[in-house]
């Protein structure tokens, strides 16, 4: 069975996703005219130049010109945050080398995308529930990944979390994009962004990404992190008390383990400090039971918050928004 239907097998409606595609792209070209050489080395001498909302460079080692940015810019204007449809990647290509044409008289030979970011973004009512995703993506253990998380300056909401290699390479990410692009209100988009970076030797051609080339990119991403959240939830004080006492109920948890993560849980919603070391023990302890807590992003924290990590991953990477 593949990864698509595995996840949406265990999907539940309606999706949450507002859209898919491509966010960024680099695209490069061999410029073979020596006048144009001559003019693009001129041109970029300061570094790079802008187009219609995109980056311009030029390496002259390598006789190679460059544009990277938001490819939608090129079909929908300057200033557009949209993302490009996954099947139009071909058609951003083609407009770009147009702009470059009309702007400076440069026509090269393709040599392929060294770059493109792949992503999707789910919508939010509620802005805790988007943080809460962030925050529980931040404590997610995925699959040969570490993360990192990072706040905003009141130090309690997360607005961005990276995903690295063990070298410290940043593969994916998930931020508030409401926040960062200035287009909604914090903790009401959230973006999950799979960043694919290739040399020479590996760069794929423009006619190489069809549609299923680039859903399929954020699939291999993102899928093992879905399965890694499948059944984990985000919650809020109230929900997690509920939680725990359920499960002493249901005798999963010790009377005893549940006064610990309750005093635990109680200490975190007011700020009380918990020694590092015990923290990461509760922390811990809560995730093998399937819970995350959000901490913040309420009014009140008796209002209840349960959002479901695993579902939400599901839901970016099956949406039929590609």
């Amino acid at each position: 069975m593949s990864l698509t239907a595995d996840l949406t097998t265990n999907l539940s409606p309606p999706s949450r996703v507002r859209e898919a595609g491509v966010d960024s792209a680099r695209f490069l070209w061999h410029l073979t005219d020596e006048r144009h050489q001559e003019h693009a080395a001129a041109l970029t001498m300061n570094g790079a130049v802008g187009l219609d909302g995109l980056n311009v460079g030029y390496f002259p080692a390598y006789e190679m010109l460059w544009v990277e940015g938001r490819p939608v810019q090129a079909i929908n204007g300057e200033g557009c945050h949209d993302l490009l449809p996954a099947s139009a990647v071909g058609d951003a290509h083609r407009a770009i080398e147009k702009a470059v044409a009309d702007r400076w008289g440069y026509r090269g030979k393709e040599l392929g995308v060294s770059r493109i970011d792949v992503t999707a973004t789910l919508e939010f009512n509620r802005p805790a529930d988007g943080w809460a995703m962030l925050r529980g993506l931040g404590a997610l253990d995925a699959p040969r990944r570490k993360a990192a998380i990072y706040l905003d300056q009141s130090g309690r909401r997360p607005e961005t979390v990276y995903w690295m290699t063990g070298r410290g390479a940043k593969k994916e990410r998930a931020y508030d994009k409401g926040a960062e692009a200035g287009i909604a209100a914090p903790g009401h988009l959230v973006r999950l962004e799979a960043q694919t970076r290739w040399t020479k030797q590996n760069r794929r051609a423009v006619g190489a990404w069809k549609m299923e080339d680039v859903r399929s990119t954020f699939e291999q991403r993102f899928a093992p992190m879905a399965r890694a959240a499948e059944g984990v939830k985000v919650c809020s004080e109230i929900t997690l008390r509920e939680q725990v006492r359920d499960m002493v109920n249901r005798d999963i948890v010790t009377p005893t383990k549940a006064q610990d993560l309750l005093g635990y849980i109680a200490s975190e919603s007011v700020g009380i400090h918990t020694p590092a070391r015990t923290a990461q023990r509760r922390r811990a302890d809560l995730r093998r039971l399937g819970l995350l807590h959000a901490l913040d992003g309420l009014e009140s924290a008796a209002e209840p918050l349960d959002v479901p990590l695993g579902e939400l991953l599901a839901e970016a990477v099956v949406s039929d928004r590609w």
